[in-house]
């Protein structure tokens, strides 16, 4: 079995762009591994896997619509939430509230998926 949460950017985003990996496919992957290492390692504050499986598949019904693809179109995107790159002050642990707005900011970049921070 291919470990998918393995894969470069690159050739995540290539695979993707490509129809030859599906967007819900790799972010069932990463879900699964972040599943397995997140009660050993506890690096997300946040996460909400059934809106980022919403996302991965709306991802891939446009791919497969024909609309243009932004160049992270379907990628999982993890936000770190402590350094302010959004705006706000870069709390850290705002959990939900912080992800939101990286959303919304992250919602400009077409196919984007955000599955919770960091």
């Amino acid at each position: 079995m291919e470990r998918l949460y393995r894969l470069g950017l690159r050739e995540a985003v290539e695979r993707v762009r490509e129809g030859g990996l599906a967007c819900a496919e790799l972010m069932r992957a990463c879900l699964a591994r972040y599943a397995q290492l997140e009660p050993h390692i506890e690096a997300w504050q946040w996460i909400d896997p059934a809106r980022a499986m919403e996302l991965a598949e709306r991802a891939d019904a446009r791919r497969r619509a024909g609309e243009a693809l932004g160049s992270l179109h379907g990628i999982p995107v993890g936000v770190k939430d402590i350094v302010d790159g959004f705006g706000g002050g870069g709390r850290g642990g705002d959990g939900p509230g912080r992800a939101r707005h990286a959303d919304q900011r992250l919602g400009r970049a077409p196919g984007r998926v955000l599955r919770g921070c960091r």
